[in-house]
């Protein structure tokens, strides 16, 4: 069977998380989601505070949904997923250790690339789309050329991301991952296997990174409009702090709700 779910979600956990798992997990449920992939900000706690992370996802994960508890940490600049952490989490601090665990390693928003020695990094996923970066309609064509390139040598896939930090966030890309039963191993398995791929609206991105030609045109032409977008409404909401400025929140989520 195919199970839905959203990758690159922070919580209150996070610093600049707003939402509680519990209502996260609410929320998403009602949208018709059976998995989530959390990536908290490791910065943001000390190592203990993993354990109890990994109890509220297990705690709040039954039959019918399932978080699957990951952080994101940065190394050397850029930021990395490392999905499916367990209890000796806390005991590691480097992507080889986390990796050779079982866990995932997603390069998160791979935007400010040096290209330099990027053949050689152990990943097993590239974040092509992430909706905060690049906008909720397409992913981004150049992250999906850098995957091409990544690939000559190494399997690595392509992922959908939302960087979800508050209700506002939702609404972009989502994995869709064919399991036998709806179990966190199952889940991790076939991320690991390629068995998924990227989803929003008409819009498919397979694990390998490949896409139907009209897809692939639609791509090109809007990924730089959208981040246009998104980089004006970031500048005109720097532009009027600086003035001290304060827009109503709600009009402000609103817009950033439809890019």
């Amino acid at each position: 069977m195919q199970v839905k779910g959203l990758c690159h979600l922070h919580s209150k956990y996070s610093h600049d998380g707003e939402v509680s798992l519990n209502r996260l997990k609410e929320s998403l449920k009602e949208k018709g989601f059976q998995f989530l992939l959390l990536t908290e900000h490791i910065h943001d706690f000390l190592p203990e505070k993993i354990e109890e992370i990994l109890k509220e996802c297990q705690s709040l994960s039954d039959e019918q949904f399932i978080i699957i508890p990951g952080l994101e940490l940065e190394n050397k600049g850029e930021h990395f997923l490392v999905i499916g952490i367990n209890e000796l989490a806390r005991e590691y601090n480097s992507l080889t250790q986390f990796r050779s665990s079982g866990a995932i390693i997603v390069w998160a928003h791979p935007y400010k690339i040096k290209q330099d020695g990027i053949e050689r990094l152990q990943i097993d996923g590239l974040e092509i789309w992430n909706s905060c970066y690049d906008g909720k309609f397409v992913p981004r064509w150049q992250a999906l050329k850098l995957l091409k390139k990544l690939r000559q040598k190494n399997n690595v896939l392509a992922y959908g991301g939302i960087d979800f930090h508050r209700f506002s966030h939702l609404g972009g890309p989502f994995l869709v991952v064919d399991v036998e039963e709806l179990l966190q191993r199952e889940i991790l398995e076939n991320l690991k296997r390629g068995r998924f791929f990227v989803k929003r609206g008409a819009v498919t991105v397979n694990s390998d990174g490949t896409m139907r030609p009209g897809q692939k045109i639609k791509t090109v032409l809007l990924s730089p409009i959208f981040r246009s977008l998104i980089g004006l409404f970031k500048f005109g909401s720097k532009i009027l702090a600086g003035l001290r400025i304060s827009p109503p929140r709600k009009i402000k989520e609103a817009i950033r709700s439809k890019l």
